[in-house]
């Protein structure tokens, strides 16, 4: 039986590294981009919205993945969310732009990770 997850991310067409990795490459990522935030290392822009992109592919995948992955995954995916949360910048629009947020559907409920910035971001990069 293939793994739905990795299934799911070749449909899509993400990269080869995504779907190898699959919900542990994913999950992991993402608490590398909340470890990387909360250390106060700069943001930079064009990362920030690559990362952020990968927590939406996170989202997705687990709407498609085995309950055993969802157990073994939901913990840190939640501890992960909630220390991001702890520490992002709340924002009034999403950071991909309102067209994309329109386009894609995202809402602050739902979609909140298109909703906030890290604490350490590039001013010069950014642009309210």
């Amino acid at each position: 039986m293939n793994d739905p997850v990795q299934e799911y991310c070749r449909k899509k067409g993400y990269a080869d590294h995504v779907i190898r990795g699959g919900m542990r490459y994913l999950v992991k990522s993402w608490e590398q981009v909340v470890q990387s935030a909360a250390s106060g290392e700069p943001q930079y822009q064009y990362d920030y919205l690559n990362d952020i992109d990968g927590r939406q592919i996170l989202d997705k995948v687990v709407s498609v993945a085995t309950s055993e992955q969802r157990e073994e995954y939901s913990t840190r995916i939640e501890i992960a969310d909630q220390r991001f949360l702890a520490i992002a910048i709340p924002t009034r629009k999403c950071i991909w732009g309102e067209e994309n947020a329109n386009k894609h559907g995202w809402t602050k409920e739902k979609h909140w990770w298109y909703f906030h910035l890290p604490p350490n971001v590039d001013e010069h990069e950014w642009r309210s």
